[in-house]
């Protein structure tokens, strides 16, 4: 493969609520994704295109750390999709979206995608300058923690063999399948993760698989390279033994990928 690379964005967890006045776990979420936005177009060179890692919105959560709002329903979701749209207008460069347990299939097709709004998993690939990029809806409807059905791996795995073996593969979904040795989060992690990893491991093409959902930043190695990236708007911490919200910290991960490296880092944004 002569001249396959590409250099994109990767970031998660965004949280966004219905409008500008919203606030989510304490946090301006949609200040914060301004913010990053912003600083996404000031990269020099540009990426190729950003992806969103799920949970772009959650009008289903409160103001205060771990509160629940009431009535989080299509219209709700309607205009917190359309909220993210207004925000991410000024990028640059293509966007792709993937599904995280507070998203809504339907809302999200209809706002963000003009397609009906459909509830079924939104598994999709593309492929750009020779890299293939597999995203997984990882959502499994009622529950925090992630699930693949039957259905999905099976299609997972004639995407993998429909794709020449001499590109580079990098899977997107919501939930890591592994543990960050936080028990609090560890618990709603994605579910029987071997099921997953028994598909990638026949695929030596597959290079890293990208996620988000714990709000934390870690570089795993095994069984293949996984990359957690934290949120754009607020991050878990551990405090005096308890779980706990910091407000803010945005970032998002920068990855440049070719036939023989790869190389990430993650950048923090001053959104004050």
């Amino acid at each position: 493969m002569n001249g396959a690379g590409v250099s994109f964005i990767h970031l998660s967890d965004c949280h966004l609520g219905e409008g500008p006045e919203a606030r989510v776990y304490g946090a301006d979420t949609g200040s914060a994704l301004e913010a990053v936005v912003a600083h996404i177009n000031t990269l020099d060179p540009p990426p190729s295109f950003v992806i969103f890692g799920g949970d772009l919105v959650s009008p289903d959560l409160g103001a205060e750390p771990f509160a629940v709002a009431e009535d989080a329903g299509h219209r709700k979701y309607d205009d917190a999709y359309a909220y993210f749209r207004k925000i991410v207008a000024p990028l640059q460069v293509p966007a792709h979206f993937a599904v995280g347990n507070h998203d809504s299939r339907a809302s999200l097709r209809k706002v963000l995608l003009d397609e009906e709004p459909r509830d079924e998993p939104c598994d999709y690939h593309f492929e750009v300058n020779g890299c293939v990029f597999i995203v997984l809806d990882t959502q499994d409807p009622g529950h925090v923690a992630g699930l693949l059905a039957d259905g999905q791996l099976g299609w997972l795995e004639r995407t993998l063999e429909g794709i020449s073996a001499d590109k580079p593969v990098v899977i997107v979904c919501h939930h890591p399948p592994v543990a960050i040795d936080i028990p609090y989060l560890d618990q709603f992690r994605l579910q029987e993760p071997e099921r997953l990893f028994a598909v990638l491991e026949r695929f030596s093409n597959v290079r890293c698989l990208l996620c988000g959902h714990v709000h934390n930043e870690r570089s795993l190695a095994a069984p293949l390279p996984i990359l957690i990236t934290p949120s754009t708007g607020f991050q878990f911490r551990m405090q005096d033994g308890e779980i706990g919200v910091v407000p803010g910290e945005p970032a998002y991960r920068v990855v440049t990928l070719d036939d023989r490296d790869m190389q990430t880092r993650v950048i923090h944004v001053d959104a004050r």
